[in-house]
């Protein structure tokens, strides 16, 4: 209840310090329009990120040849300094016993910069008569698909678990090895096998995150537990297990045992099958890279999906692949598999991806890694093109601090601020607002004679005027924390 005694709006949204507000969605959006009062006219906008035409990382050591390289797993290690990506290696030729277990194992590549790799030689696992290789995971019995937290990792690695969930160790790694498990590391290059998490072995990529909302962990898996192929089971047992299911528990340190829940199928035109959803947490949503498999020819690409609760997902359009395929003949062109999140590198986040120039079942081709850039938190934007045009929040919480916006503006942004009923507080008109116009991640709006700090604790509406202009988030930033920071 209010101190009035009226009880709260249904669709109040309570603003934490610090924390990012991504406008993806209308989650926090009570209205947009044009002054033509058309919401179509001032719509959300997906942007793809730039690619470079290189890749940073290529098969060039006798223990890549295979199929690899696949699934990069990407962070950046504050401990190191260094931009770090776990590969997996494909071994098609088992070769004799010396050579590493399994189908799959793990490598390391190391960056100053995020863009030129070396492969460090660590001498923990040969190959043949090699003993200095950057293999760093082999399993019991395979490896592959790591996905590793660093304690203190989290300003650059948006995502990041908590660090009570490395029961203090400096690295966790989620990979597999005929099921899901973590191993805990000390240094990221020595790693000890500690606790299976899920039974079914899956070669896709799967990935830990944390649901703030919910204080649970969740990984997105294929079910095999109740689905197979006619090849394998009965007609009662028959199912799509290359779709996309959701495993909660409030921690990892023990095997989950519950039944999965469908979350996202193939659709028209969708590849015909999901290979996997690495998925990160960042600003209240979890954010998706789903990697499609499409049928003759078998090429991958992949797509941004992005969901408030980790079931209802929302999708771009079908031309507006986050990662579609390089050109034919190009060192991605047949097939593209994201990395497990982005990395924070300044004003910019990094995706690396594995690309292959031929599709999934071309035997021996040897896979590449690259790297895709955008703007720090610029997948979607709301846009407002030549006329003036208005986004309306619902219902906010304030918790002080000012107001700092993420956006592109040719034109021009202004802001009032309202009480829930859209009558503007004093010195919070729109007349009142320094108007903003530039490039910005953070940019601090200014009243002329008020600061929005002055309504901490109250419920307000933020109505932004813009033109010309992309707005990709907004944030109540602490008073003494202040960064424009032009993409």
């Amino acid at each position: 209840m209010t101190e009035s005694g009226r009880a709260q709006p249904p669709s109040l949204r309570v603003v934490g310090l610090g924390e990012p507000q991504m406008l993806a969605d209308d989650h926090l959006i009570e209205n947009r329009f044009d002054a033509n009062m058309s919401s179509a006219n001032v719509p959300h906008v997906y942007h793809a990120p730039h690619r470079r035409i290189e890749p940073v990382i290529v098969a060039d050591k006798p223990w890549e040849q295979g199929f690899g390289l696949l699934y990069p797993g990407a962070l950046y290690d504050p401990h190191v300094d260094r931009t770090r990506i776990y590969y997996t290696l494909n071994k098609t030729d088992p070769g004799p016993a010396h050579y590493p277990v399994g189908r799959y194992f793990v490598a390391l590549a190391e960056s100053v910069d995020g863009f030129a790799f070396e492969k460090p030689e660590f001498g923990l696992h040969g190959w043949g008569d090699m003993t200095q290789t950057n293999i760093v995971m082999t399993g019991d019995n395979e490896a592959h698909t790591a996905h590793v937290h660093v304690a203190g990792g989290a300003s650059t690695n948006p995502g990041t678990l908590p660090a009570r969930f490395l029961k203090q160790h400096r690295y966790a790694m989620y990979f597999g090895d005929f099921g899901s498990w973590i191993a805990t590391s000390e240094d990221g290059v020595h790693w000890h096998k500690d606790q299976q998490v899920i039974k079914n072995r899956i070669d896709c990529y799967q990935t830990m995150s944390y649901d703030e909302s919910q204080d649970e962990l969740v990984s997105y898996v294929r079910n095999k537990l109740i689905f197979g192929s006619p090849r394998k089971f009965p007609e009662d047992h028959w199912g799509n297990t290359r779709a996309i299911s959701h495993l909660s528990a409030p921690d990892w340190w023990r095997t989950w045992d519950q039944m999965p829940t469908s979350v996202l199928l193939p659709d028209a035109g969708d590849g015909h099958r999901f290979y996997g959803l690495p998925c990160f947490r960042y600003g209240g949503v979890s954010w998706g890279f789903l990697h499609h498999l499409y049928e003759d020819p078998q090429t991958m690409d992949v797509e941004l999906v992005f969901s408030r609760d980790g079931h209802d997902w929302k999708r771009a359009p079908r031309e507006e692949r986050l990662l579609p395929l390089g050109d034919d003949g190009c060192w991605d062109g047949g097939m593209i598999l994201s990395s497990d999140r982005v990395v924070e590198a300044g004003d910019e986040w990094r995706i690396y991806y594995s690309g292959h120039p031929s599709p999934h079942d071309t035997p021996d081709q040897l896979g590449s890694i690259g790297v895709a850039i955008l703007r720090k938190e610029g997948f979607v934007s709301v846009r407002a093109r030549t006329l003036d045009s208005y986004v309306l929040t619902r219902p906010l919480s304030w918790p002080g601090g000012h107001l700092a916006i993420n956006a592109v503006a040719k034109g021009s942004v202004q802001v009032r601020v309202t009480d829930l009923h859209r009558a503007t507080i004093d010195g919070f008109a729109f007349d009142d607002c320094v108007p903003f116009t530039g490039d910005s991640l953070r940019h601090k709006i200014r009243w002329r004679e008020k600061d929005l700090s002055s309504l901490a604790g109250l419920q307000i509406r933020l109505e932004f005027k813009f033109r010309q202009a992309d707005l990709f988030s907004f944030v109540a930033q602490d008073l003494a924390e202040h960064r424009e920071g032009p993409a």
